[in-house]
């Protein structure tokens, strides 16, 4: 009688915490996300929110779904099997696709913040597994459509290469990210060229703001006739770079209303036939240039690039090369 009686009253009875607004209870469970949510911290992580909200109950499981903003910060590594060496071609797990696919369901039109690296599997090293895999041709189309949502975007060479490789050749289709607004590539030591570091098309002008390069080898691509519109971009860091000087000068002349900069550079050479460019920043407040202890250069001086800018609005440089000391 005893267990009868507390059954029927559990199940005529709400815990307090149901009878809250869905809208006080969906910006409490948006207060429990970490402030910096995608610093080191790859999703799924069972330990925190959204994922931990959804595993409590049934109920929380439901506003955890129903709230948009806690499933439009995601930072995720796939792991990339190569299946054919020969010809270049990957396959990601499908289960990690489809756990991206659902994630993205999740947060409906909100622009997200999207952090995306690859675990590559080489086929020489490659453990035997029983997982389905996907072509990553049959996966590029999602993963671009869900990157043109993004108003922050941090990916990995592996993801940068096939992103800018789609842009390129399908001219038929607008490419279009009009939420962007941060953008950061971790190139491992590739090659780009100036109009192909933020990705959009020729049709559609960029709004990004920031941009973040890492480790790459950055110059001009002469052969390519129409720029991007970069007028946008007002910080912008590159880290352990190589680049020309014709490079640096022209770049500094596509963002004119440049506030920050930051430039770590690991090597830095001279083109033949090279004349440089009068470059005028009335914007730029902060510039910082650093050439390491171990930077390769050549018959160049950081401190004769300032006699090519113009830069009115400076209030803090700072200045460190082993070659001007």
């Amino acid at each position: 009688m005893y267990f009868s009686s507390l059954t029927r009253f559990k199940s005529h009875s709400r815990a307090p915490i149901e009878s809250l607004p869905i809208d006080v209870l969906r910006e409490i469970f948006t207060l429990c996300l970490p402030r910096i949510p995608l610093d080191d911290a790859f999703q799924p992580n069972l330990h925190e929110a959204p994922m931990l909200l959804c595993h409590i109950c049934s109920f929380w499981r439901m506003v955890a779904l129903a709230t948009p903003t806690l499933w439009n910060r995601l930072a995720y590594c796939f792991t990339v099997h190569e299946t054919a060496p020969q010809f270049g071609s990957w396959a990601f797990l499908e289960d990690q696709v489809e756990f991206v696919q659902r994630w993205q369901a999740n947060h409906e039109s909100i622009a997200p913040f999207l952090t995306f690296s690859s675990d590559i599997v080489y086929r020489a090293y490659e453990q035997e597994t029983f997982q389905e895999r996907v072509p990553a041709e049959d996966v590029v189309d999602f993963l671009l459509d869900y990157f043109m949502t993004a108003q922050y975007l941090d990916l990995d060479q592996f993801f940068w290469n096939r992103v800018l490789k789609q842009i390129e050749e399908d001219e038929d289709y607008d490419y279009c990210f009009p939420n962007l607004h941060t953008v950061i590539e971790r190139l491992s030591r590739g090659e780009f060229t100036l109009p192909f570091l933020v990705p959009t098309s020729y049709n559609s002008p960029s709004h990004v703001r920031r941009l973040h390069v890492t480790e790459t080898t950055l110059s001009l691509d002469e052969d390519v006739e129409i720029p991007l519109d970069w007028t946008s971009l007002t910080y912008i860091s590159f880290e352990g770079v190589a680049m020309t000087s014709d490079f640096i000068l022209s770049f500094l002349n596509a963002v004119p209303n440049l506030q920050c900069g930051y430039f770590n550079i690991r090597e830095w050479t001279e083109p033949d036939d090279y004349e440089p460019v009068k470059c005028t920043l009335s914007y730029l407040h902060t510039l910082c240039m650093s050439l390491s202890d171990n930077t390769y250069i050549e018959d160049f001086s950081l401190s004769s690039l300032f006699h090519h800018l113009y830069l009115p609005a400076l209030h803090t440089l700072h200045l460190s090369s082993s070659s001007d000391s």
